[in-house]
């Protein structure tokens, strides 16, 4: 749903994802939401938790900036149960 500047997503893996090795099944349930503020800078934040309950809940957060949507720059985080943690950094350019 799009209201305006804010952007709310939500997703619901209906089959489960077969596991390997180490990696048991998971089926994930995600929400998250988007502020966007005039395309040149957004702020996002989200929430998955497995419905397998074979993996821990995991937090995202992230900022990305687009100056006169010459060139983009996102920066996430995620932090969950059992010790996960996680980051990303992208940059795009427009020609």
């Amino acid at each position: 749903m799009d209201y305006g500047i804010a952007s709310v997503m939500g997703d619901l893996q209906l089959t489960s994802t077969g596991g390997y090795g180490a990696v048991q099944e998971s089926r994930y349930a995600s929400l998250g939401i988007t502020l966007d503020f005039w395309e040149q800078a957004r702020l996002s934040a989200g929430y998955r938790t497995d419905l397998a309950d074979n993996s821990g809940d995991v937090l995202t957060a992230g900022v990305g900036l687009s100056p006169l949507d010459l060139f983009g720059l996102n920066v996430a985080v995620m932090v969950g149960e059992d010790n996960t943690y996680g980051g990303a950094l992208q940059f795009s350019a427009k020609f």
